[in-house]
């Protein structure tokens, strides 16, 4: 047991959280820690094959490819906008959920 795992248990305790439903709290932490493991839209660094998601698929090229002629230059802030309101399209939304707002500042749009 390492000294964040002690000091959350002594807090559960002193709130009268059972022994039981503490060792379920933490198995679920442990779980969604785990390297590769997805957390809402994000995915925890150093899963087994890669930390990057692969390259989004040839239609998911082409959303972005259209969002980005629409919006010019600064279609990546607009992107990270419509995402955080939730209002972007269907397939630019799915992006988000499988690749996150990390991969979009790293990602290059290639023409062609």
């Amino acid at each position: 047991m390492n000294d964040y795992e002690r000091q959350l248990r002594e807090l559960w305790t002193e709130a009268g959280v059972s022994e039981e439903r503490q060792n379920q709290i933490l198995a679920e932490i442990y779980a969604k820690a785990q390297p590769g493991a997805m957390v809402g839209p994000f995915r925890i660094p150093g899963g087994r094959d890669t930390d990057q998601p692969p390259e989004p698929d040839p239609k998911q090229q082409a959303a972005l490819a259209a969002f980005a002629a629409l919006h010019g230059h600064l279609w990546k802030a607009e992107l990270r906008r419509q995402w955080e309101a939730a209002s972007a399209e269907p397939e630019l939304h799915r992006l988000r959920n499988t690749h996150g707002p990390t991969w979009l500042e790293n990602y290059r749009l290639t023409i062609g």
